[in-house]
């Protein structure tokens, strides 16, 4: 991945999850001007920043690297959309919808 890839990615991810400079720099838990020069300057993050990004937008560092191509998954827009909204879902509710698909799915049976 290019230098400019990088910075591409992580402004590509904010706005799949709809977040504002401000919003990545609180939810990552860095400064707004560590922010605001990465993007205004082309800087890249150092990898304990680029982790802290990676983790405030929800994914791992290997996600965030893995090409597009390589995914095995050919998902359809509602499928990327469910997995999405998955990862913002705290644990407790994800067995929730967990509990509910198996229940919807045994209903259909």
């Amino acid at each position: 991945m290019t230098e400019d890839a990088i910075l591409e990615k992580i402004r590509f991810l904010m706005n799949q999850k709809g977040y504002s400079e401000n919003r990545l720099a609180s939810e990552c838990g860095i400064t707004q001007s560590t922010i605001n020069s990465m993007f205004k300057n082309n800087n890249l993050p150092s990898l304990p920043t680029l982790l802290k990004i990676c983790n405030g937008l929800g994914i791992t560092m290997s996600q965030f690297f893995q090409d597009d191509s390589d995914s095995p998954l050919n998902l359809s827009p509602s499928q990327l959309q469910l997995l999405n909204e998955w990862n913002n879902l705290s644990i407790e509710n994800q067995k929730i919808i967990l509990d509910i698909i198996l229940i919807l799915k045994a209903r259909q049976s």
